[in-house]
């Protein structure tokens, strides 16, 4: 009978050998593939190695810091501030200008047909923006003019409004979080790790990232496996959102597109600062970058993994689990670090973090390292309880 975790040919206690990738690492050899085969097939025992972190990865909390991470910690801050001037400088001009740029065309057409040289025309005469909704559901019913793309631009306003505010709302819970104090670290989870990433990039162009195939293929399959008898019901709401995401979603690139060559073009015939230029153009780009939110997508299939278990479908129970634990991890990173690194630590704090928390390598060195850390850390708070009542 073999030895759990060892290779049959390792049972003997007196003669133990290690996993060929074990062996290799010592002596600096490259890793035999056919050696590996041969061992993992008669013992499979891949993940001999890992371990789920028993204390929920809180003892390494204190090694999530790093020189980078200050730098990459401005990062969101700096996305933030730039999509709230975009979507705010270019819709907004696109709301105000409204009827009376059309009225400009009529007046001073564009490409400098009344003998200017088209740029005033350019700027302020209304642009005709194509859209398929425009195109193919206003027109027809006789609405002229932008009349969707004001659509867009409201829906725009009202989106990064609504997660400034939002940010502001776990703000004053950070500061004033009532009686119990983990109010306090659920808004602190929940500002750092979840208002800031999607305020950075918020615009009616994630709509998108409804219909996108990672997103909408198991999204499709979790109606259909949790539905039952109201299957047909679910199966017709999942297709009417997922329809008018493609809508506005679509709408609002072409809207962007046409807007953004156009403010290009004003900007170099009338020589202007390129700073404005190019703040809106670093901002749309960040933003169809985070059509596909690449790193919420993988946080929730790890979260999955982790609290779901077998099934991979996250129930109200262990939806409360998760968010404990990140309350809790919130707060662990708080204490056990100082306050610029902690706030580097949350600016940052990504999948690699994650998985560096939940999992531990089972070896003898790890678990002195884990054990001596602990050690101190006990040390430590036995002085600081001490402190207390001498004081």
């Amino acid at each position: 009978m073999s030895t759990p975790g060892v290779p049959l040919a390792a049972a003997d206690p007196e003669n133990q050998t290690q996993f060929p990738e074990e062996q290799a690492e010592e002596d600096g050899e490259v890793i035999d593939l056919e050696k590996m085969w041969d061992a993992y097939e008669a013992n499979p025992d891949f993940f001999h190695a890992i371990e789920l972190a028993k204390d929920g990865g809180m003892s390494e909390a204190s090694e999530l810091i790093g020189g980078m991470r200050y730098i990459s910690g401005v990062l969101p801050v700096v996305f933030v501030l730039l999509n709230i001037y975009s979507l705010y400088y270019v819709n907004l001009r696109l709301l105000l200008r409204g009827e009376e740029e059309d009225d400009n065309c009529n007046t001073n057409p564009p490409n400098g047909t009344n003998g200017t040289n088209g740029t005033d025309s350019n700027e302020n005469c209304g642009l005709s923006i194509y859209m398929l909704t425009q195109e193919f559901i206003l027109k027809p019913a006789g609405f002229e003019g932008n009349s969707a793309a004001l659509v867009i631009a409201s829906l725009e306003i009202f989106l990064i409004s609504y997660y400034i505010l939002r940010m502001f709302y776990w703000a004053y819970y950070i500061r004033y979080p009532g009686d119990y104090q983990m109010h306090r670290w659920q808004a602190v989870q929940e500002f750092f790790w979840n208002a800031v990433p999607e305020c950075s990039s918020i615009s009616a162009v994630k709509m998108l990232n409804f219909v996108t195939p990672a997103v909408i293929v198991p999204d499709l399959i979790e109606v259909i496996s949790t539905s039952g008898m109201r299957l047909p019901i679910n199966i017709g709401r999942f297709v009417l959102f997922r329809a008018i995401a493609l809508i506005i979603g679509f709408d609002a690139l072409l809207v962007k597109l046409q807007i953004n060559t156009v403010q290009i073009r004003v900007e170099q015939e009338e020589g202007n600062s390129s700073l404005t230029l190019i703040i809106l153009c670093v901002t749309f780009l960040n933003q169809i970058l985070g059509v596909v939110q690449v790193g919420w997508f993988v946080r929730k299939r790890i979260f999955q993994f982790i609290f779901a278990g077998e099934d991979g479908t996250m129930s109200a129970e262990e939806e409360a689990l998760k968010e404990t634990w990140e309350s809790m991890l919130a707060e662990r990173i708080w204490r056990e670090l100082k306050w610029h690194q902690a706030l580097a630590a949350y600016l940052t704090y990504n999948d690699y973090d994650f998985q560096k928390l939940a999992l531990e390598t089972v070896s003898p060195d790890n678990a002195a390292r884990v054990a001596t850390k602990k050690e101190a850390r006990a040390e430590k708070k036995a002085a600081s309880t001490e402190l207390i009542e001498q004081s």
